[in-house]
This record gives structure tokens, sequence and C-alpha cells, in this order.
């Protein structure tokens, strides 16, 4: 799933680091980020992960402090690289009451299915 990131990590004289860019991969506990500015490995990063709307007009996002566990720069020559995070998960944000109803629901579906 391609989706919005933006984030930030460590500080500077100037304040934290910040970086944007977007999914390769997300799963439940991690995530794989498309970007020019890559944070070091081992650095912890708040991430914020801007969904498209599915079923609603309103964005979802969803949001973590998670480690880099790797960092490739310049992938194939086009001035890009990339970054792969792992935490204990996302916290989900939902963009209106709409949309955080129908997650609810989603997710309280899951639940019977574990």
């Amino acid at each position: 799933m391609r989706a919005r990131v933006v984030f930030r990590w460590g500080k500077s004289l100037n304040g934290p680091f910040l970086g944007e860019g977007t999914t390769r991969d997300v799963g439940l506990a991690g995530a794989y980020v498309f970007t020019a500015t890559c944070p070091p490995v081992d650095e912890m990063v708040q991430l914020e992960i801007i969904l498209p709307p599915l079923f609603t007009t309103s964005n979802t996002r969803v949001r973590a402090e998670m480690k880099v566990l790797r960092v490739e720069e310049n992938l194939a020559g086009e001035g890009r690289g990339g970054f792969s995070v792992f935490g204990k998960g996302f916290t989900l944000r939902a963009g209106s009451k709409e949309s955080s109803g129908m997650i609810s629901g989603f997710a309280n579906g899951m639940e019977g299915r574990n």
C-alpha cells in the first residue's frame, strides 16, 4: 500500500530532523518508507502515515514511535532511499466520527475471527 508519511527524529540546534516519503509496505508492527531523507539505524522515529480515504471523504492517520532497523541509500540511482522501522504498533486517528465508527466496527469484527 502506498501512503504519504511524515516523520521526525532526534534533535539538532534547530529542533528535530523532519522528513517525508511514501510507504512501500505497512504491517501491524512496522513499515518501509521510501524517502530522500533517511534517519540513522537504531534511531527512534515518530511516524504519521496518512491513509487515503476509503469509506469517507477524510483521511485516516496512524501514528507510531518505532526503531529504525535498516537504511538503504540511493535505491537504483533514483536519488532516494528508504528505511524500515519496527515497534509495538500503530495508533489509529480517524479523520472524522464517521470513519472512526467504521474503523471501530471493522476492528471489532476482526477480533471475533481470532
